[in-house]
């Protein structure tokens, strides 16, 4: 890093930016995971924005002050309302991934292709949505519901059905949880990745009656091995699964099914013989995996996660007590629950305080750099080799992208995501975006006009307001990153004046990158 300028005269205040300015600016923040981060403010709408959105930038900043935080909100919880052009396009070069059927993938020519090929293409799907999306929060909780719900995609048994998981963590995004934990518990991914398609009568297997209880509801301490029996006894000979629209279509096996009473946590389920439906059989599967969802135990364990992974490792506690007090009087709905977070006193005050992944990182300097998605592949092509590509480096950062190889989901806590292999890695993919890397995608640099940077802009006006447009995060002019970028301004040697103005606009990808790289890019 540069030594620190010396200013040759007081540094003016800096122009207000030539759009709306935000009617709220947060207090000053500060963040014990970046130091950098004090005596720097933020909006309202970047405070949305950096949380909400995966691939936050300025972009769905300014989106967001043009319609004012809530009605942006009321938006995002009716995404089919809102036109997504990302969907044509990845359809267009992906079209496999978008079946759900075998028959589907035979009308569209696909039926040849490998499992583990079309699981390759989903994930890149994955990585790329949340650039282009317009429907930021469903994609947002969509990746929140496939990180609880955690199945790898690569492991063979588990591709077939990675297409309709992804589809359904879209559709039950802001649903009742119990209705949630229903259609994932009971869908063929799950099923399958549990083996409780093994299951019988004699040999009833433990894995997918452990998971509900253990990973998925109440957690470890909450039921007992004698539970997990039971509730095994319960499960056994089941067949059926998930639709796409979330509902759920199950029955027993009933030479396979373990017939009778069984307690789990002190509730009894009759578990009588099924007989076509008309007796008690599947509908106490479904009544007690809905007891575990309306537990209040299990209330207070997701209202936990979701701050965990919206605000901090250790959320407000007021802020969680709304958002369970959300939960009771709406039966769970998990768009009360967040509205619930988006709309308390701490959400603003929290600002800063959780570190991204590398896979948020990698998205937001694309959405920033306006990353154009150009690689095209005829739709017949299934031989596509392999290529280094951005899902690679974003792997190569500890991030295996809905690959996480166990069922408890990738770790959401800022001390996992802070180690010098995942910085670098983020950092390393970043570059890959800005250096053109990545063959599907090309950056086309020249960001001064994307950014508003112009050369009438003296270096520190022009710093603060690249740190700003990037991170979301206004700096003070005396701020240490200030004289990081000034320098890259200046071609590498600090100007002599900060002051002075620019004259010229090369510098300023250089000082975009040295934004993009620096500690505020991480903090959400």
């Amino acid at each position: 890093m540069p030594p620190a300028l010396t200013l040759t005269r007081p540094v003016p205040t800096v122009p207000s930016r030539p759009r709306a300015a935000a009617a709220t600016v947060a207090a000053p923040l500060s963040s014990p995971l970046a130091p950098l981060l004090t005596g720097c403010s933020t909006t309202p709408e970047w405070v949305m924005a950096r949380r909400t959105a995966i691939g936050a930038s300025f972009v769905v900043a300014d989106e967001i002050r043009k319609v004012g935080v809530r009605a942006w909100l009321d938006a995002q919880f009716r995404p089919d309302t809102i036109s997504e052009p990302f969907i044509a396009t990845a359809r267009a070069k992906y079209p496999a991934v978008w079946n759900t059927t075998p028959a589907a993938d035979v009308t569209a020519g696909y039926s040849g292709i490998s499992e583990g090929h079309m699981a390759e293409q989903l994930m890149r799907v994955h990585v790329l949505r949340p650039v282009y999306t317009k429907r930021h929060l469903q994609t947002s909780m969509a990746d929140f519901w496939l990180d609880y719900f955690s199945l790898p995609y690569s492991e063979n048994k588990m591709t077939g059905s990675a297409r309709q998981l992804d589809a359904l963590a879209r559709t039950m995004a802001f649903r009742r949880f119990d209705d949630l934990l229903v259609a994932f518990i009971f869908s063929t991914g799950m099923l399958t990745y549990l083996d409780q398609y093994t299951s019988t009568r004699t040999h009833p297997t433990e894995n997918l009656a452990r998971e509900v209880m253990e990973l998925y509801s109440v957690g470890v301490g909450r039921y007992t091995e004698a539970d997990v029996k039971a509730a095994s006894k319960l499960f056994s000979g089941l067949w059926g699964g998930t639709r796409p629209d979330g509902s759920v279509a199950i029955g027993v096996h009933e030479t396979n099914h373990w017939f009778g009473a069984v307690t789990i946590r002190g509730r009894r389920y009759p578990n009588t013989a099924w007989n076509g439906g008309t007796t008690s059989g599947p509908k106490d599967i479904v009544r007690f995996v809905r007891d575990l969802a309306n537990d209040p135990v299990t209330r207070a364990n997701v209202c936990t996660r979701l701050a965990r992974r919206f605000v901090s490792d250790t959320p407000p506690a007021p802020m969680v007590s709304a958002m369970q007090a959300a939960w009771v009087a709406t039966g769970g709905s998990i768009e009360h629950v967040l509205r619930a977070m988006f709309t308390h006193p701490t959400w603003l005050t929290s600002a800063g305080r959780k570190w991204r992944r590398p896979a948020e990182v990698w998205a937001s300097v694309a959405a920033t750099a306006g990353v154009e998605w150009t690689h095209t592949r005829p739709a017949s092509d299934l031989t596509e080799k392999p290529i280094a590509t951005t899902y690679d480096a974003i792997r190569a950062a500890g991030q295996p992208v809905r690959d996480w190889p166990t069922p408890q989901g990738m770790p959401d806590r800022d001390a996992h995501w802070m180690g010098t292999a995942s910085v670098l890695g983020g950092l390393n993919a970043a570059d890959a975006v800005l250096g053109n890397t990545d063959p599907h995608l090309t950056c086309r640099g020249a960001l001064a006009g994307r950014l508003g940077v112009t050369s009438t802009m003296t270096f520190v006006e022009a710093a603060v307001r690249i740190l700003e447009r990037v991170t979301g995060y206004r700096v003070p002019a005396t701020h240490v990153l200030v004289d990081v970028l000034v320098t890259r301004l200046n071609g590498g040697t600090p100007p002599k004046s900060v002051n002075a103005r620019m004259g010229t606009t090369a510098g300023v990808d250089r000082a975009v990158h040295a934004a993009m790289t620096s500690p505020l890019m991480f903090l959400r």
